[in-house]
């Protein structure tokens, strides 16, 4: 299920990207340290600087994401 990620943007290969969701998949179950289930592929879909959508799909440590700051 596609997790929202409005409001952040994420780094791909040295590129930024707006983010709109995050689909997370699982090939092999990994349990970190903490018991957390992390995924192994994200599927990622985004707005690039030409403003047109594309979905990126890559080992989930192919990707860095960062919250946009509010102008409040």
């Amino acid at each position: 299920m596609p997790v929202n990620m409005k409001g952040w943007k994420v780094v791909y290969k040295d590129q930024v990207f707006t983010c709109l969701s995050v689909d997370p998949m699982w090939d092999h179950a990994q349990i970190d340290e903490d018991g957390v289930i992390r995924p192994d592929i994200l599927r990622v879909s985004v707005i690039d600087h030409y403003a047109r959508f594309m979905i990126i799909e890559a080992r989930a440590d192919r990707f860095k994401f960062l919250k946009e700051s509010s102008d409040e």
